[in-house]
């Protein structure tokens, strides 16, 4: 017994002295991670705005890491400093087409080499728009070297401009033109009592239909293949011009791949060269010798500095006018700032932010964005009228795709501008309720309780027995209602008659082309020209332009951060590819879907062209 006590003594007091001294490690431990934290930040922070010194002779270098943003997630939060390598990458639009503008007349660069080897794409609307900056480029007789380990078919869209194409031996070209498939649960919710209420107006307002039914309706069908074929075509015709290969080229290469590969003993390689599309196949660990040997000055050194480092944003002039710049990027939701979503709390604010700045003359909002809820969007443009209500002129600029609550808040600006193959329209709304009532009886759940109206549980959304009739007709009528003020909306906005709207309407979506034949945009242009239009409205010559946004807090943002990497990270690779992505994206989702009355301004088609 004495020796069992003695035991226990001895164990703890080793556990007391390991206790003691991790305790008078802590503190030591803790300043040696400020430390570090401090040298993060300090090497971080300090290159961010200091001049860069361009050799001459230099390369732009450009690596296509990523997804295409209109607007890059701040790489001076704590979470990006220390989960960067978990999130997925990013290529500033504006960022990447501003240094590939100050490079044409920069006498120090040659040329510009692009590394698309991790490309992950974009709209199509923004890869024409890189595509037609690199055209620019080479005007003004300077190479581009376009290289890519296998060239997916939107990095091949964008290395299309290149004075050479370089692929791996084994790598090569694929073009796989554009499939638009949905999972249908209609099925799988009849087999588990759960039925969907599709309460949406238009007749092509399809952004639920794979919750309502088993398969594509021949709607949806029709204006997907519509869609698709005028992108394709855009596209296709860009590549044959750049490439200087016969109409219907990459159409044939498309639909007679196997035949192709099949000629050159299944070379994709060997394939892509004979056809013209590749130029020359280079092993990527001989791709610097050969680079020096072909496009360098020094054939012993290869100086190139890389885009995001080479451009720094335009310094304004403190000039007394300004032309603000509003982001519309993501879904739109209900609420305050969601990372990668618009909120309409927070974008509402922005333009009243905006408002109380004397300097700012005008505004142009930036719209890339499907749409969202409706209570959302309607903030968002209540915002903007009461700024244009103190005469105010602002213009809408449209990214990749501004369609449904993107379409209802730029309607109603002065002036809306699309690139060629900016996704627009969708005049509609989208709402759904859920009639769990067999669900729950399947599994032994019983809802009970009392009600003083059948109305109680308007806007519940989910519902343990088949709403009454009534309550079901109540959403109807205000669903009525909210599409006749979307059509009304555009009447007004756009100077047309109810009769013209409607035609146009009912959900349809259109390239901006054909937005602008239908009257629903009035100019081809770019941010640049929108914010030139802004100006012009404003009758002001001499103006600053700044990006009006909401900043964020580094410490604050960092828990929420981390707890959205232990839950998210990851997820976004192959999202268009997998069913097991499209199983968790219906639930995953829905956190986007939080419009108070689960009323949506929001593009089905839009979300599966990306």
């Amino acid at each position: 017994m004495v020796y069992f006590l003695e035991k226990i003594l001895y164990i703890s007091k080793i556990f007391l002295k390991n206790l003691i001294s991790f305790i008078l490690f802590l503190p030591k431990f803790l300043t040696g991670l400020i430390i570090i934290a401090g040298i993060v930040f300090f090497f971080r922070f300090s290159s961010l705005d200091g001049p860069i010194d361009v050799e001459d002779g230099s390369t732009l270098y450009i690596p296509m890491e990523g997804l295409i943003v209109e607007e890059k997630t701040s790489n001076t939060d704590l979470g990006d400093i220390f989960f960067q390598e978990t999130n997925t990458p990013q290529i500033d639009l504006h960022q990447l087409l501003n240094a590939i503008e100050g490079a044409k007349n920069d006498n120090k660069i040659l040329g510009i080499f692009i590394d698309l080897s991790d490309f992950l794409g974009g709209y199509p609307a923004e890869l024409l728009k890189i595509t037609n900056q690199l055209e620019d480029f080479k005007l003004s007789g300077k190479f581009i070297i376009a290289y890519s380990d296998f060239f997916s078919q939107s990095a091949y869209i964008i290395a299309s401009p290149s004075t050479e194409i370089i692929s791996y031996p084994s790598g090569g070209v694929l073009f796989q033109g554009f499939s638009s498939k949905r999972l249908f649960f209609k099925d799988f919710f009849d087999k588990i009592g759960l039925e969907v209420i599709n309460l949406s107006e238009g007749q092509f307002k399809t952004a639920f239909e794979n919750l309502t039914l088993s398969s594509m309706s021949e709607d949806d069908k029709n204006q997907r293949l519509n869609l698709f074929s005028n992108i394709w075509k855009e596209i296709t015709d860009v590549i044959e011009v750049n490439r200087e290969l016969n109409l219907g080229s990459i159409d044939y290469y498309l639909n007679n791949i196997d035949q192709i590969l099949e000629k050159n003993g299944g070379d994709w390689g060997k394939a892509s060269v004979e056809y013209k599309l590749i130029d020359s196949l280079v092993k990527r660990g001989d791709l610097e010798k050969y680079f020096k040997e072909e496009y360098s000055r020094d054939e012993n050194e290869w100086k190139h500095v890389d885009y995001r480092d080479y451009f720094k944003s335009k310094e304004n002039n403190n000039e007394e006018n300004t032309v603000a710049v509003i982001n519309i990027l993501g879904p739109i939701i209900d609420g305050y700032q969601t990372s990668g979503a618009a909120s309409g709390d927070n974008i509402s604010a922005l333009f009243d932010k905006a408002l109380k700045n004397e300097q700012v003359k005008a505004i142009v909002v930036r719209v890339n964005t499907p749409g969202g809820s409706v209570f959302a969007s309607e903030l968002i443009r209540d915002a903007l009228i009461r700024v244009k209500e103190k005469n105010i002129p602002v213009v809408t600029s449209m990214g990749g795709v501004a369609a449904s609550g993107g379409y209802w808040v730029a309607a109603s600006t002065d002036y809306i501008f699309a690139e060629d193959l900016t996704i627009t329209g969708s005049i509609g709304v989208a709402s759904v309720i859920f009639n769990a009532e067999e669900t729950f009886n399947k599994i032994g759940l019983n809802e009970d309780g009392v009600s003083s109206s059948v109305f109680s549980d308007t806007y519940r959304g989910i519902y343990s027995k088949r709403p009454d009739e009534r309550l079901i007709n109540l959403n109807k009528i205000i669903i009525q209602n909210i599409y006749d003020k979307f059509i009304n909306l555009v009447s007004e906005g756009r100077n047309m008659s109810i009769e013209d709207v409607n035609k146009l309407a009912k959900g349809q979506v259109w390239i901006g082309k054909d937005a602008l034949k239908f009257n629903l945009i009035d100019e081809m242009g770019s941010l640049d020209d929108a914010i030139e239009k802004a100006a012009n409205l404003a009758e002001i010559d001499k103006y600053d332009v700044e990006r009006i946004y909401k900043k964020k807090s580094r410490f604050s943002n960092f828990l929420p951060f981390l707890m959205n990497e232990i839950d998210m990270k990851n997820e976004i690779l192959n999202k268009n590819l997998d069913i097991e992505y499209r199983l968790e994206a219906l639930f995953t989702n829905i956190r986007n879907y939080n419009d108070p009355k689960a009323l949506y301004y929001l593009c089905g088609t839009c979300l599966f062209i990306n």
